[in-house]
């Protein structure tokens, strides 16, 4: 008999992942792509297509599909999603489902990744706060060892906090945000500036100006939630993270520079996450596994 898997599917800004999930939590066939070509026009026909195409070659019998998009996931629909136009207030649950007939289900990416963590690192910890720092700005919290999402599904917006004194327009139309001034696309803009690659960003840039600002930023994000919801963990992952040369240590020297009190500092766990490029995939598994089939 074949064994019956999970797709797990974590639409990024930048790429598009897959991965199989078995019940046992073992990620299969991983798959990723570039979506620059599709984010903005006819992506849902070319999800559509990569899912096919990926599902044909598979090793193993899909059951279900999973999907994490980046953007604020209502029940069956996704509210807003700045980083992909096509898929801002679209129902893409049941578009999946008229098309493949199997079981799907859709999340906030963020919260997948966040679910990966708990589940599959054995995250003690009761109160939580996790920083996906990638194209934007991604937060997910848990709360008394649960996920935690708000009355609609808007918690964790962090990255669409306006900054004072800062005007940038932002893909979900507001001005000043966050994600502008300490997620990838505030990086790009520094490199073009610069003439250098982004691959090696933190290398070249790093003691400079803009990079400190950068940090500063992010680190004024961090804290703030801090402040709000007083976790005992926090964790920070994502694209820009894992770029090369990214100065982890100082960013956590800043968090503890701005916070209220030694209580804090000392009470107060910073970690990189470790679950890997497939954490949104692996989530979609737990998800579905641990919260939708039982």
């Amino acid at each position: 008999m074949t064994e019956k898997v999970v797709l797990g599917i974590d639409i990024g800004g930048t790429n598009l992942r897959l991965a199989l999930v078995d019940n046992n939590y073992k990620t299969h066939d991983m798959f990723i792509t570039n979506i620059a070509d599709y984010k903005n026009k006819n992506f849902k026909k070319w999800l559509i297509n990569t899912i096919n195409d990926y599902i044909e070659n598979s090793s193993k019998e899909v059951a279900a599909i999973g999907v994490g998009v980046p953007g604020i996931v209502d029940r069956d629909q996704i509210i807003s999603c700045p980083n992909i136009t096509e898929l801002e207030n679209s129902k893409l649950k049941e578009t999946l489902y008229n098309q493949f007939k199997i079981p799907i289900v859709i999340e906030k990416d963020v919260n997948l990744i966040m679910l990966a963590e708990q589940k599959l690192l054995n995250r003690t910890a009761q109160n939580i706060v996790g920083f996906f720092i990638g194209t934007g700005f991604g937060c997910s919290i848990i709360i008394n060892g649960r996920l935690y999402k708000g009355f609609r599904g808007f918690a964790g917006e962090l990255g669409h906090i306006p900054l004072k004194g800062k005007s940038k327009p932002c893909n979900c139309g507001s001005k000043g945000c966050l994600e502008m001034y300490a997620a990838g696309k505030a990086l790009e803009k520094i490199a073009s500036n610069n003439n250098i690659t982004i691959e090696n960003f933190f290398i070249d840039m790093k003691g400079k100006s803009e990079v400190e600002e950068f940090l500063d930023n992010l680190a004024i994000g961090i804290v703030t939630s801090v402040n709000l919801l007083d976790p005992e963990l926090i964790i920070i992952d994502g694209g820009v993270i894992r770029m090369k040369g990214f100065p982890l240590k100082y960013l956590k020297e800043l968090i503890k520079q701005r916070l209220r009190s030694n209580i804090m500092i000392d009470n107060l766990e910073i970690i990189d996450s470790n679950i890997g490029k497939y954490g949104g995939c692996l989530g979609a598994g737990v998800y579905f596994f641990d919260y939708i089939q039982k």
